[in-house]
């Protein structure tokens, strides 16, 4: 019997958001999944050794890409009959936003309010001020502007 595919996607997610939300070990990975899932259906050894052979390391800053993965690992299953029934019940998935490695040093903001506070740290003296281009006042005299120029539309057709 074949998995709906909406059925497939939510169970996807789940276990992407179980899998990212510890350390990236095949145990604990299908220990939290187990946790997600209130059992630990056959299948669910398969879909954790498929993922963390795609992916070597916690793929924390790619949880759309991981349950892609886990999407494609269920639907192999699914269409080698190796799924069973579908599930009564789909867990909801909660994938905590962060912020994958980087080269340099930046400050974190993985979510809105992490940008949101972010940016109103801003100096003041930074706001507003003029870039290295020209000044904040408006455009140079003699650059010709939307405001300036106005929109023309496409000449029309005639005769």
């Amino acid at each position: 019997m074949t998995w709906p595919r909406q059925t497939r996607s939510g169970m996807a997610r789940a276990l992407a958001a179980a899998f990212l939300e510890g350390e990236w070990e095949p145990g604990g990975m299908a220990d939290r999944a187990r946790a997600a899932l209130g059992r630990r259906p056959r299948w669910l050894t398969v879909v954790v050794r498929e993922t963390h052979a795609t992916y070597r390391m916690r793929p924390a800053d790619a949880p759309r890409a991981l349950t892609a993965a886990v999407e494609r690992s269920l639907r192999d299953l699914d269409a080698g009959g190796r799924l069973g029934r579908p599930p009564r019940r789909v867990p909801t998935a909660v994938i905590v936003a962060e912020m994958g490695r980087t080269r340099w040093p930046v400050p974190a903001a993985a979510t809105a309010a992490d940008l949101a506070a972010l940016l109103t740290s801003i100096p003041a003296s930074w706001r507003g001020s003029p870039t290295a281009a020209g000044s904040s006042a408006g455009p140079r005299p003699g650059c010709a502007t939307t405001a300036t120029a106005g929109w023309r539309g496409r000449p029309r057709r005639r005769g």
